[in-house]
């Protein structure tokens, strides 16, 4: 059986934290635990149910994102903005998983928080062209290494430097099951299956240096 797919809304403006509540709640495989006006808010509230998926308000300072992050390791974030194509970019390049408009239909937003569970992404379709044309040859290694979190790039050099899920966690002090749900996640967002696979793509981009 299919499992709810667990969402809480961040946002400074009550109107746009409402109607995302109300459009999500529509759709039944997507709960909305909790609303927040503030980042603070959102990790200092008591919901008895992590979310799964943070919406949080594009020009959200890198120190809230890392907070939010510590609280929700396991939650993937979509970024909710203007639309303006450099913004696109810089939410892409920051390694959040989603980006939505306030002009996105209702099915588009659906569509999104779906596929970022899932473990993939959602940009907009202009900053996935400039993410292309910014990265240049290199184009889908570059881009998807670009995609990936802070908490991921992480977890993927502690991979390629040998260490199990196990000493990961000890390390980073994450539950073993967050550990392999991040490894999960980078997986399938690189399209790399094995360790010695990982291991090649972190030498690739600078994380560890080759032996």
């Amino acid at each position: 059986m299919r499992r709810t797919i667990r969402v809480t809304v961040v946002g400074a403006h009550p109107v746009v934290r409402s109607g995302l509540e109300a459009l999500l709640a529509r759709h039944a495989g997507i709960d909305v635990v909790s609303k927040a006006s503030s980042i603070a808010e959102a990790v200092g509230g008591t919901s008895a149910s992590p979310p799964d998926i943070v919406i949080l308000d594009a020009g959200t300072p890198e120190s809230e994102i890392r907070e939010i992050e510590r609280r929700f390791p396991a939650a993937k974030l979509i970024a909710f903005g203007s639309g303006d194509p450099e913004e696109e970019l810089q939410i892409a390049r920051r390694g959040i998983q989603g980006y939505l408009s306030r002009s996105s239909p209702p099915e588009e937003i659906v569509r999104a928080v779906e596929a970022v569970h899932s473990g993939g992404v959602h940009l907009g379709p202009t900053a996935a062209r400039a993410l292309d044309a910014a990265i240049g040859d290199k184009g889908r290694q570059r881009g998807r290494f670009a995609l990936l979190t802070r908490r991921e790039r992480e977890v993927l050099t502690l991979v390629a430097e040998g260490y199990t899920s196990r000493d990961i966690a000890r390390m980073l002090r994450l539950s073993i099951r967050t550990v392999e749900s991040h490894r999960e996640h980078l997986s399938r967002k690189l399209g790399i299956h094995t360790v010695a696979g990982l291991t090649r793509f972190a030498v690739a981009n600078g994380l560890v240096e080759a032996d």
